[in-house]
């Protein structure tokens, strides 16, 4: 574990995984609503506080937890606002996944599998892009392989990553965006 003190109100984190095991959590469990992790983050900002010599009183506190290969990284943000209490949201980069598929019956019946699914999806947009119809789906945290397998009956091919996203959101015809497959899903019966 490190833990550095990059200004006078941002802190960062370092834990590898051998950290991240011994404190029993993982990236995807990190969570205010998961009692043992916010307890382990309240540890965590005590330890920040005391070797940095930052008073955490009276403050907000944002965290950001940001994955990466070894572990994943904290990057504590401070605020002078005062307000009943504190105030602690863990941030995650989001994971996008692109689906593409052949035809319009192949992406409806598509939309309609995953909303029977009941998955909790934090986002998801329909496009049309050169003929080819494409489902985005976002989250912030992994999404579930029921999903993607879901998805991979239907679709042509998956396509990882925001640009692709990001490239699609400025030169497709957006379909539905942000509920795609509830909106869509639920309109239809296959």
């Amino acid at each position: 574990m490190n833990i550095q003190q990059l200004d006078k109100k941002r802190i960062l984190i370092s834990l590898c995984s051998q950290d991240m095991e011994q404190c029993g959590i993982t990236f995807e469990s990190l969570s205010l609503s998961d009692p043992h992790s916010e307890n382990i983050l309240r540890r965590l900002l005590i330890k920040a506080a005391l070797s940095t010599g930052v008073s955490l009183k009276d403050k907000h506190i944002t965290i950001e937890a940001l994955k990466h290969d070894l572990g994943c990284m904290l990057l504590l943000t401070l605020s002078d606002k005062k307000r009943h209490g504190r105030i602690f949201k863990v941030n995650r980069a989001r994971d996008v996944l692109t689906f593409s598929f052949g035809n319009v019956e192949s992406f409806l019946r598509c939309a309609v599998a995953l909303n029977r699914l009941n998955e909790k999806m934090t986002a998801s947009s329909a496009f049309c892009c050169g003929g080819k119809y494409y489902l985005v789906i976002s989250s912030p945290l992994a999404i579930k392989s029921r999903v993607v397998n879901t998805a991979m009956e239907f679709a042509l091919r998956k396509i990882g990553g925001k640009a692709f996203a990001a490239h699609l959101n400025e030169h497709g015809s957006a379909l539905s965006v942000g509920h795609a497959v509830e909106t869509i899903g639920s309109k239809y019966q296959y």
